[in-house]
């Protein structure tokens, strides 16, 4: 049985005899296996935030997969946070990480505090705050990106 390059797909080839009915069977399930992968919906994963760093109130930091395109939603605290400082704040699953690392812009409580997220291809996500951070404050990430 040989295999498609770009998605593995099976197809008869000429190393062992033709079976249409099991050939037909393995097709069918990569093609469900893929189009399940591709525009599937995974619903709302949990990250898990890395110590001491808390999650913002009620909003508990996650993702989401629809195909390859990743949705995180989640917000940390900035209690304990110094400006101009980076901080390990989480990890994201396997299968939710990109391809390439992606920096994203952390949206905050107050314009006067800036601060942008890094998320690496081993699924840490750090966080690098700006020149000020003010008590109370939070860092917000709603930006998407893709996985392999």
């Amino acid at each position: 049985m040989g295999a498609t390059d770009t998605y593995a797909l099976p197809y008869p080839d000429n190393s062992s005899a033709a079976d249409v009915v099991y050939d037909t069977k393995r097709l069918a399930d990569a093609t469900d296996d893929l189009v399940a992968l591709l525009a599937g919906d995974s619903g709302w994963q949990n990250i898990t935030v890395t110590a001491p760093y808390t999650q913002q109130g009620s909003v508990t930091p996650r993702v989401r997969r629809i195909g390859s395109l990743v949705v995180p939603h989640w917000g940390w605290s900035a209690a304990g946070m110094a400006a101009g400082a980076a901080y390990n704040v989480g990890i994201i699953p396997a299968g939710y990480r990109p391809g390439q690392g992606v920096y994203c812009p952390a949206g905050t409580g107050t314009a006067a505090v800036v601060g942008q997220f890094f998320i690496g291809t081993d699924g840490v996500v750090s966080l690098r705050t700006g020149s000020t951070v003010a008590a109370g404050n939070y860092f917000m990430l709603t930006t998407p990106w893709f996985t392999n």
